[in-house]
């Protein structure tokens, strides 16, 4: 199946090794170098954990992406030229570390506030609104997990219920029920990339090794959200 196929019916897909370590090590050097800390996240011991708003705290960040290749396996996957619009970028270490459970990723970055039928439980984080989509929308997003380091299952790979995108937004009470035998470990190298679309069922748990697992997490699309609603970047 193409890479397109996959995302259809199982709802995640792999590109294995993307990137390299060199081109890893490049872009880190390129986001320390940037010297923002607007969007570092930090756990109570100092770690930080994530670093949020990349693509407006971080100038020149949108090129570098497409320089790894990150635009176009996006537009592969949907099909239209695709542009991001959010990037975070995670990290679980023995001071930082913790377990997500089951969800969907329904709640996306927007310009401002506009009240649109179907854009629900507005909220702002940092700065940035956020709204959570229609069903219809999240259906034509495509998220990329970078990894910039290994992420074998004792690493807090991530888990996935395939095919589960395809039933749209669930109930919290319905994705708790969720047999926990369903769920499929998304082990990963340095260098791969899981595509994966913001509706399906996911979770991760803690680390159980004390190294990094350094993820960069992507969202893309390929059309604004609606008639009013438009991306915050993008």
């Amino acid at each position: 199946m193409s890479l397109r196929q996959e995302l259809c019916v199982n709802g995640f897909a792999y590109c294995r090794s993307a990137f390299d370590a060199t081109q890893r090590g490049q872009f880190l050097e390129f986001l320390h170098a940037s010297g923002s800390t607007a969007g570092v996240r930090k756990r109570r011991g100092g770690d930080a954990y994530a670093i949020r708003n990349l693509l407006w705290e971080v100038p020149g960040i949108k090129a570098i992406l497409a320089q790894l290749g990150f635009d176009q396996l996006a537009t592969d996957a949907l099909g239209f030229p695709a542009y991001p619009i959010s990037a975070t970028m995670f990290d679980k270490t023995s001071g930082a570390n913790w377990i997500v459970p089951a969800h969907q990723d329904l709640i996306m970055p927007v310009e401002c506030r506009v009240d649109e039928p179907g854009f629900t439980g507005w909220k702002t984080k940092l700065g940035v609104a956020y709204v959570e989509p229609p069903t219809e929308v999240l259906s034509r997003l495509v998220a990329l997990r970078a990894h910039l380091d290994d992420c074998p299952a004792t690493n807090g790979a991530l888990e996935v219920v395939p095919g589960s995108h395809r039933f749209g937004k669930l109930q919290d009470v319905d994705i708790l029920a969720i047999d926990p035998s369903l769920f499929s470990v998304c082990s990963a190298a340095l260098g791969d990339v899981l595509l994966m679309s913001p509706l399906i069922v996911h979770r991760s748990t803690a680390s159980k090794t004390p190294v990094h697992r350094r993820v960069l997490h992507l969202v893309y699309a390929c059309e604004q959200p609606g008639v009013g609603v438009r991306w915050k970047y993008g």
